[in-house]
């Protein structure tokens, strides 16, 4: 097969790392693979092509924050992008994280839609349903419609804007995108296709549970903990560990605080660790 992979990065984050992962597996199974991406710096792989300038970042942002509507406005990098899929004809098209100024999302769209195009969206975050956020947390206003996020936390978050919130701008040109496209399936971990079935969008979409990778050979296998255990002062007792930054609210930590503290099982221990130190525990 001929593969066609559109991710914001190849390197550095966890969504490039997925991104390239899925490339590696194709090619040693004997695809032809092409990866696009718009951020970073340029790469040697042949396969590996970046589509957009610096210019065509800042003039994406310039729209973004003139008319509050993310990844709707990237002229050149649209024109690249159509052009290589027109000479690669790929087979399918992968597409992983779409924001970040980089790629007009819903001009590509409606080409992949237009030359009838198998196409992927794997979502590595909750956008593909939002209206203007890449996560929803405790709002629930995805489930009917994104209209004017009532936490404001566009002003302050990525995507940023300063003077105008698109949520309601945006979900309409998502919507038109993803309507009428037959060949579009949507996959995530379960935890997001949950969501995502309860969705003003995605409803009636095509949605397909596809967890990401996990390494049960090398990395999350059977170990000894009893050292860990003494030095913490908890044999006989099951540790529940939590390793996620617990400044960045998206990975959840309060969730994890509020469950230990519910928890009144002497059975258990919550521990939370970062890059090797023990932090803190119940």
């Amino acid at each position: 097969m001929r593969v066609l992979i559109v991710n914001t990065f190849i390197e550095g984050t966890s969504t490039a790392k997925i991104a390239t992962g899925l490339y590696k597996k194709l090619k040693n199974r004997g695809h032809e693979c092409l990866v696009l991406y718009g951020a970073g710096d340029e790469s040697d792989n042949p396969d590996f092509v970046k589509v957009a300038t610096n210019f065509d970042i800042r003039l994406s942002w310039l729209h973004n924050q003139m008319t509050g509507v993310h990844g709707a406005f990237a002229p050149f990098s649209l024109s690249r992008v159509k052009r290589i899929i027109n000479e690669f004809k790929p087979d399918v098209v992968q597409l992983f994280n779409l924001h970040y100024y980089y790629l007009d999302m819903y001009g590509l769209f409606e080409f992949l839609k237009s030359r009838n195009i198998p196409t992927v969206y794997s979502m590595l975050d909750e956008y593909p349903y939002l209206g203007y956020c890449c996560y929803a947390f405790d709002c629930q206003q995805f489930q009917t419609e994104c209209k004017n996020c009532e936490y404001k936390r566009f002003r302050k978050e990525y995507p940023r804007n300063l003077l105008f919130n698109g949520s309601g701008k945006t979900i309409k040109l998502k919507e038109k995108a993803y309507e009428g496209f037959s060949d579009l399936v949507f996959t995530g971990p379960k935890w997001v296709l949950e969501r995502a079935k309860s969705s003003y969008l995605l409803k009636n979409e095509t949605l397909v549970e596809v967890d990401e990778f996990i390494d049960t050979e090398n990395t999350f296998v059977p170990k000894d903990v009893s050292a860990l255990k003494k030095e913490l002062n908890v044999e006989g007792k099951i540790i529940i560990l939590n390793v996620a930054p617990s400044k960045d609210e998206r990975k959840g930590v309060k969730y994890y605080v509020e469950m230990a503290k519910r928890t009144k099982n002497e059975e258990f221990v919550f521990v939370r660790g970062c890059r090797g130190r023990w932090l803190c525990r119940r």
